[in-house]
């Protein structure tokens, strides 16, 4: 496994009113409250009284559309009780076999040495697309490496600012079309080999339906 995320709610203070907020901005609708389920907290009206924090928890980086949409949702001139805050409460560390992966792109970026045996590297999501990009950026020469696959738009976008050439996405961006839909050569007779750096928390679909 490349990288693992760790919980961090154990550090926040109890007293701490908060809603946690970690959704897309697209599933928040002033007109579909249905669609907002992603907000843990009750819903909010403008008769609140009490301040209530809503703290966004991804990486600060990646809330800028989030937060976009919440201020939108709830202006503050009509809900001056509501502040919006950024409180991460998670953290990427290098998994197990980070070592092994560095190694191995790195073993390969000799010119003397044969490309890695791999007809595609798999990449699930913008993070593992960032891991992959500090163990190449290095490299001289990014045309030895295998095509790479991406599971979604928002991940080859990913890839594609960092450098990468992306060869293939599926139709959805579900690990499931990944799978069934990765093209391969039947008339190969070599053994169609993939290398896929992923999260240690991440399910087994790639891996099953390959």
């Amino acid at each position: 496994m490349l990288y693992q995320t760790r919980n961090m709610h154990s550090q926040l203070s109890p007293a701490f009113h908060l809603c946690f907020v970690s959704s897309s901005p697209f599933s928040l609708s002033a007109h579909s409250p249905a669609r907002s389920s992603a907000v843990t907290c009750s819903t909010v009206h403008s008769t609140i009284q009490s301040t209530v924090n809503i703290a966004l928890t991804r990486e600060p980086e990646k809330n800028s559309s989030l937060h976009s949409a919440l201020t939108t949702l709830l202006p503050p001139q009509s809900f001056p009780n509501i502040n919006i805050i950024t409180l991460p409460c998670i953290q990427h560390a290098h998994g197990p076999d980070y070592s092994k992966l560095h190694s191995l792109l790195s073993c390969s970026s000799s010119a003397r040495s044969s490309p890695l045996p791999f007809h595609y590297i798999i990449i699930t999501s913008p993070e593992s697309a960032s891991i992959l990009y500090s163990l190449t950026k290095h490299l001289p020469d990014l045309s030895r490496l295998p095509k790479i696959a991406a599971v979604g738009s928002a991940t080859a976008s990913a890839l594609q600012n960092y450098g990468f050439h992306v060869s293939f996405i599926p139709s959805k961006a579900y690990g499931e079309n990944l799978a069934d839909e990765l093209p391969f050569d039947p008339t190969n007779t070599a053994p169609f080999r993939v290398l896929y750096p992923a999260s240690i928390k991440a399910k087994n679909v790639v891996q099953n339906g390959l």
